[in-house]
């Protein structure tokens, strides 16, 4: 190899190695990665930070010693509460049915799909015969 070539090679390596050092010395596109590569993980750390954080930042409960214990707690809360509770209910209801049949709907595409790649239509226009076939001259 001439000077020139290996000269061009040795700059191509300088900059392959300078490229790698950048990666790995850029934050952002370390966790780029880092989340591609292991959603799972991140998900299950952003869950456990999230709730970690809940449980340090809620109030604590203060004690209520001037509560009237003659009353039940049901009738404290009002008709607003009353009527409240049914409705949710109901929309918890609704929302797991919708969630339910939409599951449901893709599940069946999904399947619809594996079925059409693997038919055996596509099988059929393979141009070789098999071992026993008598139309085959060459066995």
């Amino acid at each position: 190899m001439t000077e020139k070539e290996l000269a061009i090679r040795d700059l191509e390596r300088a900059r392959l190695a300078l490229r790698r050092e950048l990666q790995r010395s850029n934050p952002k596109a370390w966790v780029a990665q880092s989340l591609r590569e292991h959603p799972g993980v991140w998900a299950a750390l952003g869950g456990s930070a999230g709730l970690l954080l809940s449980r340090l930042l809620k109030a604590p409960e203060a004690a209520n010693l001037s509560r009237d214990k003659a009353v039940p707690s049901g009738q404290k809360k009002g008709l607003f509460a009353l009527l409240m509770g049914p409705a949710f209910h109901a929309l918890r209801r609704e929302a797991l049915a919708q969630g339910a049949s939409l599951l449901a709907q893709w599940a069946a595409q999904r399947a619809q799909r594996g079925a059409a790649k693997s038919s055996p239509q596509d099988r059929t226009t393979s141009s070789v015969s098999p071992p026993n076939d008598p139309s085959n001259p060459h066995v």
